[in-house]
């Protein structure tokens, strides 16, 4: 809680939100703890909302790197009475984020498996062979087009069809369905080879 100053038989008043984020950005990091206790309810709603395969362990920890964004973000706030539209927009970024980093590297490594697993699942490989898969699918992503990348984010973590990805990139749709087709195409080529190559090596042909 904040350490506000009392005169006597008076209440301290407490700083709306802007008022919190004009102290944070003077350095007063206390002023992040409440804002914390206010919103965090609002915070975790969102997360779940736009990233509803979050695992409960993980929340906590999305949460908090939320609100740390905010020490970064409080000098250039703009103190318009908007702070809950201004964290939520914050919230619903890291949401997107964790999606793009973690959600589709599971789908991945279910698809090279073939193994169906449920939101906050875990596979029963070693811990060496679940980070040579994860890092092969790291590399099979990284080497796609950038232009595919985004076409194969946009659907397969995003969820938006062909028309909406062409009007958020402004592309025609055939050019989306085209980018996607050899995105998925290359994936299918690599996975499974370079998947089980890295993580049981020897064993694909």
């Amino acid at each position: 809680m904040l350490n506000l100053a009392r005169t006597a038989g008076v209440e301290p008043v407490q700083p709306d939100d802007d008022g919190l984020m004009g102290l944070l950005a003077r350095g007063e990091v206390d002023a992040l703890g409440e804002l914390y206790l206010r919103h965090d309810n609002m915070v975790r709603g969102a997360i779940r909302r736009f990233a509803p395969e979050i695992p409960d362990a993980e929340m906590e920890e999305v949460t908090q790197e939320v609100f740390m964004l905010l020490l970064d973000k409080a000098k250039k706030y703009d103190a318009s009475g908007r702070f809950k539209a201004f964290l939520y927009s914050i919230a619903v970024r890291k949401s997107r984020s964790w999606r793009r980093d973690t959600w589709l590297r599971r789908k991945l490594l279910q698809g090279a498996s073939g193994e169906q697993l449920h939101p906050g699942q875990t596979r029963s490989e070693a811990p060496s062979q679940q980070l040579a898969m994860r890092e092969a699918i790291d590399q099979i992503l990284a080497r796609l087009p950038k232009k595919q990348r985004e076409v194969l984010l946009l659907h397969t973590v995003e969820g938006f069809n062909g028309d909406e990805i062409a009007r958020i990139l402004n592309i025609s749709e055939k050019t989306v369905r085209t980018r996607l087709f050899r995105s998925r195409e290359a994936i299918l080529r690599n996975v499974n080879r370079e998947v089980w190559q890295q993580a049981l090596p020897g064993e694909v042909q």
